[in-house]
């Protein structure tokens, strides 16, 4: 238990991290192809929201997988990517959804995008997540472990 808490914590706190990363990088794109003003101190933005969405996402998922699929880890690297890509749409689409029937909004509702699905997913963002699945691999394999040493020991 005391390992899904520390998992919790670090991706909790990438989560955040990404979060406002992202959103200052998407503010700076659409600044550059709009023709509008750069801000070049890129304020990003993010939220407590962040922490269930992504944070207790991936601490569930990455500790179901070890459960579950003890060899996961064996398979090629587009199956994990592709996994990982699916995973990441089904608790984006999950946490939209909950998130618009218990607070009456969905902090991310891609209307600007004509590829959305349901106001909740966007696949245009499909191979971002592809990738970032392996980071939050590494992340699990390495630094939990290592972190784990070094504040559960």
């Amino acid at each position: 238990m005391q390992m899904f808490f520390l998992s919790l914590a670090v991706y909790s706190v990438i989560a955040l991290a990404v979060e406002a990363a992202f959103t200052s990088l998407d503010t700076l794109v659409r600044s550059i192809r709009s023709g509008r003003q750069v801000n070049w101190s890129l304020p990003g933005e993010t939220s407590l929201g962040a922490i269930p969405v992504y944070g207790l996402s991936a601490a569930l998922s990455y500790n179901l997988i070890g459960a579950v699929y003890p060899d996961f880890y064996a398979w090629p690297w587009p199956c994990r990517g592709l996994a990982y890509m699916i995973v990441i749409f089904a608790w984006e689409f999950f946490w939209g959804w909950l998130s618009e029937r218990t607070l009456g909004k969905c902090p991310w509702q891609y209307r600007e995008s004509k590829y959305r699905i349901l106001r909740y997913n966007n696949p245009y963002y499909a191979l971002f997540w592809f990738g970032f699945g392996f980071l939050l691999e590494k992340i699990h394999q390495y630094l939990v472990p290592h972190l784990a040493l070094l504040f559960l020991a």
